[in-house]
């Protein structure tokens, strides 16, 4: 499973692509809109797509019974390829991507201009409070009633780290 740290807009865990598509296994992630426009289609599964837990170990169970349903989760290695950027290998990929975007937009004239009017919205409003994922799962469970509201509340500490 490759769950985030937070639920953010703009973060996808590292465990998807060292844990998931590094390897031969079905990424599981929490959300899928957050991570569905940047991978291969039909090359994981997500949380969000159950309303129970129970649904989603339904559904894990099926496909460890069900193996063509499990490979069609492959299918997208038949199209696509997994190259990891790493700063040795692929040079001509990595290039506009981390420092050396940031160099070129330093020496661009003119330099494009970016000004956020409030940081804490732009850093903060991005991302779900905490635990609210992992809560409203854990609310439409049958047997909820057998958390205590305050595990439930707290249900942060249940993530995955």
């Amino acid at each position: 499973m490759a769950f985030e740290n937070s639920v953010c807009r703009d973060y996808i865990t590292e465990k998807l692509w060292k844990h998931g598509y590094q390897h031969n296994v079905v990424p599981i992630v929490l959300k899928r809109s957050i991570v569905e426009q940047y991978v291969p289609p039909h090359s994981f599964i997500a949380v969000d797509d159950f309303e129970t837990v129970g649904q989603l170990a339904s559904y894990l169970e099926y496909l460890m019974r069900n193996t063509s349903a499990y490979r069609e989760y492959f299918e997208w290695r038949r199209e696509y390829k997994v190259i990891f950027l790493d700063g040795r290998n692929h040079d001509e990929l990595e290039r506009p991507w981390g420092f050396c975007q940031l160099c070129r937009l330093l020496w661009m004239e003119p330099r494009p201009q970016f000004t956020l009017k409030n940081f804490d919205d732009f850093w903060n409003k991005t991302c779900e409070s905490r635990g609210a994922l992992v809560t409203k799962i854990l609310r439409h469970e049958k047997n909820w009633k057998n958390f205590s509201n305050e595990a439930v509340n707290n249900s942060s500490e249940f993530q995955a780290h």
